[in-house]
């Protein structure tokens, strides 16, 4: 039995190392700022197919003798909602459990956008939507959103990527920044059509939480391997190198294959070792979105 308040202290140090996260990795920036048809003036630039014709600046226009239209910055409020993955493959990790670095990635993301007064909502699914947290604003939210994801029971057989983005698709009608949280163990017969239906409403992407083990076997002899989602027990001698390089050859068939789906849908997949400092990755992935 855990001892009195022990619940309370794991979610205060997950919080906490979410904040620490999220001011290393976006220094105090949720997100680029979105360009469109706002108030505050960017630059004028060269008609393209498809602008406004009352953005046209007549006067540059004049000038350059060709139609040149104004750009503004679009300040509009842009909700963030997280899908976040919290099947039971999430509870292991060779040297961290995934779920624990999900909650973090999920805490930093909300305080991303809790910083700019943007309202966060999340999604928690395995096999099935499991909680539907509306998206709303404030500090609190970021509590609601960890204390869901930490406190929700692992279970269900299997984990349906492309069912949780249908189900955001049907809850979520207003334009969002959609992140996806998951190790991405899932049927990849339809995840593409998913991705590429909620990335034409919303700015989707997904950060992928991995572990050593998903692409290769260590060699440690004559193990038992447990499905945590199946409960399906495997036998498998690691000592045998054909044993590791098959399995090694499947594990990067289906990396491929799940990047192919991702490439193909044009959405972002950021893979991130569970155990390792997310920091550098982050930072280098935020800052090209910014760019």
């Amino acid at each position: 039995m855990s001892a009195p308040g022990l619940p309370d202290l794991r979610l205060r140090a997950i919080e906490l190392n979410a904040r620490r996260l999220a001011d290393a990795v976006l220094a105090g920036r949720a997100r680029a700022r979105r360009l469109g048809a706002g108030t505050d003036f960017e630059e004028v630039r060269a008609y393209a197919p498809g602008d406004e014709v009352r953005h046209i600046d007549w006067n540059a226009t004049a000038r350059a003798d060709a139609p040149m239209v104004r750009r503004f910055r679009q300040e509009r409020e842009m909700p963030l909602v997280l899908a976040v993955d919290v099947s039971a493959s999430g509870d292991f990790g060779s040297a961290r459990a995934r779920r624990e670095r999900i909650a973090e990635l999920a805490g930093l993301l909300a305080f991303s956008a809790v910083d700019v007064d943007d309202p966060v909502g999340l999604l928690l699914f395995d096999a099935q939507v499991r909680a539907w947290l509306p998206p709303r604003k404030g500090r609190a939210q970021v509590s609601r959103v960890l204390r869901a994801v930490l406190g929700q029971p692992a279970r269900g057989t299997h984990t349906d990527v492309a069912g949780a983005l249908g189900a955001l698709e049907r809850r979520v009608r207003r334009p969002s920044m959609v992140a996806l949280l998951s190790d991405l163990q899932t049927d990849l017969e339809p995840l593409k059509r998913a991705l590429l239906r909620v990335g034409r409403r919303h700015d989707l992407f997904a950060l992928q939480v991995t572990d050593p083990t998903d692409a290769a076997l260590p060699n440690v002899g004559r193990v038992a391997l447990e499905d945590p989602e199946s409960g399906r027990v495997v036998e498998l001698d690691t000592g045998r190198r054909r044993v590791r390089e098959a399995y090694a050859r499947a594990a990067a068939a289906r990396a491929d294959a799940l990047d192919r789906r991702f490439r193909e849908a044009g959405v972002d997949r950021v893979p991130l070792d569970a155990a390792a400092d997310p920091v550098p990755t982050l930072r280098t992935f935020f800052a090209r979105r910014a760019a």
